[in-house]
C-alpha cells in the first residue's frame, strides 16, 4: 500500500491537464494532502495549467520517487484565488521569495499505484 502522504511530501508532483485538444503539463511547487481524498497545490506560475482547469476541471498528476515508484492520481480540480484554500496555501507555503497567488484544490478520484 502507498503512503501518499510521505509521496506527495517528499516527491516533485506533476500535472497534466489539457482544455481544447492541446494538453499542458507542469511542475508543481509546493503540494500537500489535506486528506485521503484531497489535495491542496499552491499557483505561484502556471497560467496556462489554470487556464485549463477552468475550461475543463480533469487532471491527472505523476508523483514518481528515486526508484521510479509513485502514483498516478486521476482528480477533478478548482482554482481559487481568494478564500480558505488560498488562505491555507499562504499560511502553509508562503515565505521571504514566495507568496501563492491562489490553490488548486483536487478532488482524487483514482490512485494508480506505480511499482
Amino acid at each position: 500500500m502507498i503512503n501518499l502522504e510521505k509521496l506527495v511530501r517528499d516527491n516533485s508532483v506533476i500535472i497534466s491537464t489539457c482544455s481544447d485538444g492541446a494538453p499542458n503539463i507542469a511542475p508543481t511547487s509546493d503540494t500537500i494532502l489535506l486528506d485521503k481524498k484531497t489535495m491542496l497545490i499552491s499557483h505561484n506560475e502556471m497560467k496556462k495549467t489554470i487556464d485549463n482547469i477552468k475550461k475543463n476541471p480533469k487532471i491527472a498528476l505523476l508523483i514518481l520517487d528515486k526508484n521510479q515508484t509513485g502514483a498516478r492520481i486521476f482528480g477533478k480540480a478548482e482554482y481559487f484565488d481568494s478564500g480558505k484554500f488560498l488562505e491555507k496555501a499562504r499560511s502553509l507555503f508562503a515565505d521571504e521569495t514566495t507568496n501563492p497567488r491562489g490553490a488548486i484544490v483536487v478532488a482524487i478520484d483514482e490512485i494508480r499505484e506505480i511499482k
